[in-house]
């Protein structure tokens, strides 16, 4: 619509568009897209004279709890005439938001905070965005832990990437492969995900097969040539066993020890929260990768009987599976630091029987 109504305005001499929003849930979306911009433009990181960008949104979830910062998010706090009423409405929205352990929609439409997925949203996006690094990162050389999540033959088939660092740090990468079965734009269009950008900063990789359906020796012929190009130390290549044994064949030939990794809570509860709390500690540290910030945005929370968590979308066209690669190759990662100072105290004169 934005380009539309743009594009009709090049003859003007003086043309004008306002954009009105508050903040929202949908982070994959074009208002989020543009808050990022803006916020640039504010920050002086991008130049943009003929756009006036004003926000007011609280700088932190904390500040809602203190009255003198409800300015900032609610500038009509301003007009004496208004205020009273303005705070004890809040106050009553921010009460029953404690009392019911539920603050997100309020953050979202009263201090105008960008939430993803609502309360049961599996990693704050703020959370994921601390952990990205600046500093460039390379994989020459270094031990590695590889998911991969085998979907839909016309859908997506994702790798994931963990790399041990020092002092309990991990860095983490995505890969995609893009079965576009009736066109990449089409597909694009259904998915909300510009695919060919993906595939132009080499994020993503189209199949090869004329139907559009993903050839899973395309994959594994990637695989191999990434392993052996970076000089790798595969120390396991973990999988879902569902629809995996064709591409499992065509590692015979490799010594890569390959662990199967079923989708269940008993699988994967414990280092799908191991994860979330490495994130949460900086523990976890990324370059931006956009196949692993749409995940973190569309995953949720489905819980047992007795907590235990597995990874869920909202929406069916909604992208997890950079994300439910990456963890369950971070379901051997996390032992990492165990398995070393296991085979250095097997390997001292300390170990005897």
């Amino acid at each position: 619509m934005m380009e539309v109504l743009e594009s009709g305005q090049i003859q003007l001499t003086s043309p004008l568009t306002i954009i009105i929003s508050t903040a929202g849930f949908y982070l994959n979306g074009p208002m989020y897209k543009e808050y990022e911009y803006l916020k640039r433009i504010l920050l002086n990181d991008e130049l943009n004279d003929n756009y006036f960008t004003f926000i007011a949104e609280q700088d932190n979830e904390e500040e809602v709890h203190d009255v003198n910062m409800w300015i900032k998010s609610n500038p009509l706090l301003e007009v004496e005439a208004q205020r009273d009423t303005i705070e004890k409405n809040l106050r009553k929205r921010l009460d029953e938001g404690l009392q019911k352990n539920d603050l997100s929609k309020i953050l979202v439409k009263n201090f105008n905070l960008w939430q993803n997925a609502g309360s049961d949203g599996y990693i704050k996006h703020k959370d994921w965005l601390s952990c990205k690094t600046e500093e460039p990162f390379s994989s020459k050389g270094r031990e590695v832990y590889l998911g991969i999540d085998l979907s839909r033959r016309d859908d997506l088939t994702a790798i994931g990437f963990v790399y041990p660092l020092e002092n309990e740090k991990y860095f983490v990468d995505s890969h995609v492969f893009v079965g576009h079965k009736g066109g990449i734009h089409a597909k694009s269009e259904r998915d909300k995900i510009d695919y060919e950008q993906l595939v132009r900063t080499d994020k993503a990789t189209l199949t090869d097969t004329v139907s559009g359906i993903i050839n899973d020796q395309q994959v594994f012929d990637w695989m191999i040539q990434f392993i052996e190009d970076n000089q790798l130390d595969v120390k396991g290549i973990m999988y879902d066993p569902y629809a995996a044994s064709n591409i499992l064949v065509r590692f015979e030939d490799y010594n890569y020890p390959l662990i199967e990794v079923g989708q269940s809570y008993m699988n994967l509860s414990e280092p799908l929260k191991q994860f979330r709390l490495d994130v949460y500690e900086g523990k976890i540290l990324h370059d931006g990768n956009p196949n692993l910030n749409i995940s973190i945005n569309n995953a949720v929370c489905k819980f047992d009987n007795n907590g235990n968590i597995m990874l869920d979308k909202k929406i069916n066209r909604e992208k997890i599976d950079p994300l439910v690669a990456l963890t369950t190759a971070f379901t051997q990662a996390m032992h990492h630091e165990e398995g070393d100072n296991l085979e250095k105290y097997i390997l001292s004169e300390d170990f005897g029987f």
